[in-house]
């Protein structure tokens, strides 16, 4: 995490936060852990640790027993003040993705913010701020990542060296066409059903000048790149959690995807064939 300035003075406003419990103070803390909360949910945390990390953030700041709830769209948030004063929102996420860059410096405000040592909502706000201007970035590790996972289900569904080569090719051009995608900020089930189907075009292309032989091993070699692990196994631990209605919610963002990746598959093959 980046340094922390300290030109502020924290004694008195950590004084001002813990002890005065003017309506102020608790309306930005609140502030601040919704939007806390809603970010780290955007970007692929399990619901129930968002709603942990909120809650001992608040305790961190003397607040008794805060309460958080959080599905994958909403965060809602209450808890009562020294004066027994009652402070509750909610923030809708209209988007979501995976980023874990954001989620790892998330996680390490949230262990920075519950050391002990009481933090100036200054910082807080600081650190959330820089936090959020963090970009999505497609960097060599995603694309060897991508390249990796076609030529290896290539192997396991029964594909050859020549095969395997091919289905990394139209790997590399979707995950272009699927970043290009994600930084314009396009619906994700366009993007998924796009990505699969520009995939699966390159893929009948590669087979018509011989560089692929078998097009059905290609094509579930580079979809497998665009399914969603974190997302489903994420959604699977927490129905097993008793947290059915994030945990379903999940499983059916799992379903669309799955839809989404069959269909742009399909459109291709019935285009070229």
């Amino acid at each position: 995490m980046a340094k922390i300035n300290f030109d502020i003075n924290p004694v008195n406003e950590i004084n001002h936060v813990m002890h005065d419990s003017d309506s102020g103070s608790m309306s930005k803390l609140l502030d601040l852990c919704l939007r806390f909360g809603s970010l780290m949910n955007s970007v692929g945390s399990e619901s129930a640790r968002t709603e942990d990390s909120i809650e001992r953030i608040l305790a961190a700041y003397g607040i008794d027993s805060p309460s958080a709830f959080c599905i994958p769209t909403i965060v809602i948030i209450s808890f009562k003040d020294e004066d027994g004063n009652i402070y509750t929102s909610s923030r809708r996420m209209r988007s979501q993705s995976s980023n874990f860059t954001k989620l790892d410096e998330l996680n390490s405000l949230s262990r920075y913010l519950c050391d002990g040592e009481l933090k100036t909502l200054s910082i807080f706000e600081s650190e959330l701020d820089r936090i959020e201007e963090i970009e999505y970035n497609f960097n060599m590790n995603n694309l060897i990542g991508t390249l990796l996972v076609a030529f290896g289900f290539n192997f396991i569904f029964g594909g050859d060296l020549r095969n395997a080569i091919g289905a990394m090719l139209a790997a590399f051009l979707m995950a272009l066409i699927n970043n290009f995608l994600t930084n314009a900020q396009v619906n994700s089930t366009f993007n998924n059903l796009a990505s699969s189907f520009f995939g699966n075009v390159f893929v009948e292309l590669f087979a018509m000048i011989g560089l692929i032989n078998n097009t059905g091993t290609a094509s579930i070699s580079i979809i497998m790149g665009l399914v969603p692990g974190m997302l489903l196994t994420t959604s699977i631990r927490e129905v097993f959690s008793k947290d059915y209605t994030s945990g379903l919610n999940k499983l059916v963002e799992c379903l669309f995807i799955a839809i989404s990746l069959a269909v742009g598959a399909a459109l291709a093959i019935v285009l070229l064939r």
